[in-house]
């Protein structure tokens, strides 16, 4: 009885020390959330002396695991966090500054409206958001702070248009924030299959369905392959030098040059 005793008592604090363990492991994404509830809780079904001991001494003998990870997690939050945010801005901030807007604009014959600009830089983004995905595990915070320098930069440029109701430029940047989301599946969904799809998502989400040049819409296609391309080519530590990566021309992609 005393031996059973030790036991339960032993196998009690282990399976204690594991939930802390799986609590932390899910808030730091290192663990499948199969194993913990709603409520943030061990399955009640993992917890009984002839399954959650043997595992618990497993886990106890690799401790230094979760220190790695402790430490993981706190230089991700102290350090990387900020590093990956500064990084995601200059990236934004190179390409709103290299892009020729005012070429855009005036050869495809667009607007000259804040929505024109916004459309121009969009697919850049997007561009870059697709080179990012092969960034390893930098690349989802990168994007995500790709994606937050342009709404914030976008934020004040259409503040700085004049004397505008904080609601309604809030209610505008929201609509075109949805637009912004089915805009990239289009375009994934382009580059994914072949150049018609990508042709038809460039038609309506750049010209806004009012092209009625297809020399210009095939440019458009040439120029987003050739870009792409030349983005993939970069190494990774490549694409934050700025003095290294050129756009490629949009006047030289005419299907007639080769």
């Amino acid at each position: 009885m005393q031996a059973l005793s030790v036991i339960k008592i032993v196998g009690s604090t282990l399976s204690s020390s594991r939930n802390v363990t799986l609590r932390f492991a899910t808030f730091s994404r290192c663990l499948s959330p199969v194993l913990v509830n709603k409520n943030n809780n061990i399955d009640k079904q993992l917890i009984h002396t002839t399954a959650v001991v043997p595992v618990a001494l497993n886990s106890f003998a690799n401790s230094d695991s979760y220190v790695n990870r402790t430490r993981d997690f706190f230089k991700y939050h102290l350090f990387q966090k900020y590093k990956l945010r500064a990084k995601g801005f200059y990236l934004y901030r190179f390409i709103v500054d290299t892009i020729d807007h005012v070429g855009f604009i005036q050869d495809y014959r667009m607007a000259d409206t804040f929505f024109s600009w916004f459309l121009i830089t969009e697919l850049h983004v997007w561009m870059m958001m697709v080179r990012l995905q092969d960034a390893g595990r930098e690349g989802p915070d990168l994007i995500k702070n790709l994606v937050a320098a342009m709404w914030q930069d976008a934020h004040i440029r259409k503040k700085q248009l004049g004397k505008v109701k904080e609601s309604t430029v809030r209610e505008h940047m929201q609509e075109i924030g949805f637009q912004f989301n089915a805009a990239i599946i289009g375009y994934d969904e382009g580059i994914m299959t072949n150049d018609k799809v990508l042709a038809g998502a460039l038609w309506r989400r750049l010209f806004q369905s009012e092209c009625n040049n297809p020399e210009h819409l095939e440019q458009l296609v040439i120029y987003v392959h050739k870009t792409m391309k030349m983005l993939d080519d970069l190494p990774h530590e490549t694409l934050f030098r700025a003095s290294q990566i050129a756009w490629i021309d949009h006047k030289k992609c005419s299907p007639s040059i080769k």
